[in-house]
């Protein structure tokens, strides 16, 4: 998904409250290594939305180990973190690592910072990423146990996740067992929602993990009844996906600036997100935020995340989509209502607000909690 630390709708709070006295300067600093900036992917989302929260007891800050798929210089990046990490070894600030981990080089690159971190002595934690993982993770059970045993605290999105962590750590002889946490990914809630549009809005990877092929097999189907209508398409092409020129009233925006990613959500009427996997998407959770009539598929917590406030469909169904869309574009009320739903929901259960206190808690625990111990080897 596009992603990055971008403009609001009003401006963010300070990601620290102001220091006083003398013990201010040794606050904790919670460091999260991975995507950090102006970068696409749920990873960068996730990141940038941590540093820009207020925090009571800790101080955060983001660490850049690559830039994502294709970025040439990411061994350098890794270098760099291995001598940022030695240095914080040195300091006399307590520091805890949170480490940003997905599937495939991430895990590699991303999860021999996390064991460097470990074995030096810094606290360190492992956040899972990415709709694959679990299929990684079984493909590759010996790597990944071993890179997790590392942790002390391993926090992923899921149930299923967290399941399959423990699965997998408890088929090893490390003596190291972390602890095994859910969190949910959360947003800060824009202050002001502009007047909504006409338009049906889609933000991240374009390709079939996203089920961009049903999307615009649905819209094909409907958008000859509905002229007022437009589909936007936000975000780089996958390997190989192609969006025919020829469907009517579809635009394909490109990757585009995080500000103009929320900017689109604030106006769109209807987002729509029917993919084929995902964890927790940050997409349809900003999309909520903004008082979007939203759909999706019953994938990772997205049903979790919808319950009482949008509208699942079938996974890789073409007719139940269109149906769903065709419901949403011809019924103002309705939209509105779901709107109204949406936003509350994040409020209540996804924002800043609802998760943040408890995150920051989670993340100095690692400061106070060993991983348990397995049996010995």
């Amino acid at each position: 998904m596009a992603s990055g630390v971008g403009r609001r709708d009003s401006p963010r709070r300070s990601r620290t409250r102001p220091a006083s006295g003398h013990g201010a300067t040794a606050r904790p600093v919670v460091m999260h290594i991975g995507v950090v900036g102006e970068f696409p992917g749920g990873m960068a989302q996730v990141v940038n939305e941590y540093l820009h929260w207020s925090y009571a007891n800790c101080r955060v800050v983001g660490v850049l180990s690559t830039k994502g798929k294709g970025d040439r210089l990411a061994a350098f990046r890794w270098l760099g973190c291995l001598f940022r990490l030695a240095a914080v070894r040195l300091a006399g600030i307590p520091h805890v690592v949170v480490v940003h981990l997905s599937q495939g080089g991430s895990f590699i690159r991303e999860g021999s910072l996390l064991r460097f971190a470990a074995a030096i002595g810094i606290p360190a934690a492992a956040h899972l990423h990415g709709s694959e993982f679990q299929s990684y993770a079984r493909s590759r059970p010996a790597l990944v146990s071993k890179v997790l045993a590392a942790a002390t605290v391993v926090f992923s999105l899921t149930t299923s996740t967290n399941q399959l962590v423990e699965d997998l750590l408890s088929t090893t002889h490390s003596r190291r067992r972390p602890r095994l946490v859910r969190v949910t990914n959360a947003v800060a809630l824009p202050h002001r929602i502009p007047e909504k549009e006409n338009f049906v809005l889609v933000a991240g990877e374009l390709g079939f993990r996203k089920g961009t092929d049903v999307l615009l097999a649905a819209w094909s189907a409907i958008a000859p009844r509905h002229p007022g209508w437009t589909l936007l398409l936000a975000g780089p092409l996958a390997d190989d996906f192609v969006v025919d020129n020829q469907i009517p009233r579809v635009v394909a925006l490109g990757v585009l600036p995080r500000s103009v990613v929320l900017e689109l959500q604030g106006r769109a009427a209807i987002a729509v997100l029917p993919s084929r996997h995902e964890a927790l998407p940050m997409f349809l959770i900003e999309s909520m935020a903004h008082e979007c009539a939203t759909i999706g598929t019953p994938v990772g917590q997205v049903s979790e995340l919808l319950a009482d406030a949008g509208i699942l469909v079938d996974v890789g169904q073409e007719a139940p989509l269109a149906d769903a869309l065709e419901r949403l574009m011809t019924n103002g009320a309705e939209r509105r209502i779901l709107g109204k739903k949406s936003r509350q929901k994040i409020r209540d259960h996804y924002s800043e607000d609802a998760v943040s206190k408890e995150l920051e808690s989670e993340w100095l625990s690692v400061l106070r909690r060993p991983a348990t111990q397995g049996p010995a080897a």
